[in-house]
């Protein structure tokens, strides 16, 4: 209703005056339209529960549509558990398990031996399949998948085709990645000849100049941290497999050339403190560790019988 204005109010004819008819009158109106309203509303209720009665149409579907859980398979309705459950895992060939590793977003991925032996009847991928699995690697701007993948290669024993294709699939997608553009790591990857030495390489990549490569996407800076040490490990779980080191060739290379320039940034005892009381992954440590302490005590008695 426009709002009250006693001056224009002054100007318009007696029976035309806004507050002309009595507040009285105007509420009986009210009420006289507003059990009107309820009549009809009433009326065209009753008229709509005898023609669901009699099975006879009543306007739109959508309007009779219950809210609650709806029957499942065999007539049964889902309970809440069976609801929020996941759907089953299905691994029956090589394209499902990288789409399945994908899916995990570089969380840890296992192979189960039924599902080997399924993958391995049909271990080549297709074109089509190369093309779906490479747009969700091109999403995977901070290459969180390939060392999952790359672990999985190396838990499949005596299907060297399986191998060899998870293999070229990772290769591709390294090399498609910026972070790996530079002539010297394209060779690398390739296994050239010509090839820049491990130590080196890994350097390579541990020193780039992240904010300037040419990404589709735009992205935090902590978001680059975390692409160049997924680029690293990536790259030394590569080379561990085409140049066959050990865990500790690999160990002692990632020290030299990547985990020492690191520890040298931290010169402030307390924050060394916390950053060491702060290791989750014990096991890695301790590989480590173990790793350099065997290899010390080797050489310490070699220098003793020489």
């Amino acid at each position: 209703m426009p709002e009250f204005n006693n001056d224009n109010n002054k100007n318009m004819p007696p029976n035309q005056k806004w507050g002309s008819r009595s507040r009285a009158m105007e509420d009986k109106d009210m009420d006289n339209g507003k059990k009107s309203s309820l009549l009809k509303a009433e009326e065209s209720r009753f008229t709509e529960l005898e023609s669901i009665e009699l099975g006879a149409p009543v306007g739109d579907s959508k309007e009779l549509s219950v809210t609650g859980p709806q029957e499942g398979p065999g007539g049964k309705v889902p309970t809440k558990k069976a609801l929020s459950e996941k759907p089953e895992r299905k691994i029956d060939n090589l394209e499902q398990l990288i789409a399945y590793a994908y899916s995990r977003k570089g969380k840890r991925i296992s192979l189960q031996p039924a599902e080997e032996k399924r993958i391995c009847s049909q271990p080549q991928l297709s074109i089509d399949a190369r093309n779906r699995l490479f747009a969700l690697a091109q999403a995977d701007y901070l290459l969180a998948v390939p060392r999952q993948l790359l672990l999985i290669m190396r838990d499949i024993v005596g299907y060297t085709s399986l191998r060899n294709e998870l293999k070229d699939f990772v290769g591709v997608v390294l090399k498609r990645h910026p972070i790996f553009s530079l002539e010297e790591l394209q060779a690398v990857i390739c296994g050239r000849e010509d090839a820049i030495g491990t130590r080196h390489a890994l350097e390579m990549v541990a020193t780039q100049d992240l904010l300037n490569l040419s990404l589709d996407t735009e992205m935090a800076p902590s978001k680059f941290k975390t692409l160049g040490n997924n680029a690293v490990y990536c790259l030394a779980l590569w080379l561990a497999e085409a140049r066959d080191l050990s865990p500790w060739e690999l160990s002692r290379t990632l020290f030299d050339a990547f985990w020492y320039a690191e520890g040298k940034k931290v010169t402030d005892s307390t924050k060394q403190l916390r950053l060491i009381t702060e290791i989750k992954d014990l096991t890695g440590v301790g590989l480590v560790c173990r790793a350099f302490i065997e290899r010390v005590d080797k050489e310490t008695r070699l220098a003793v019988i020489a």
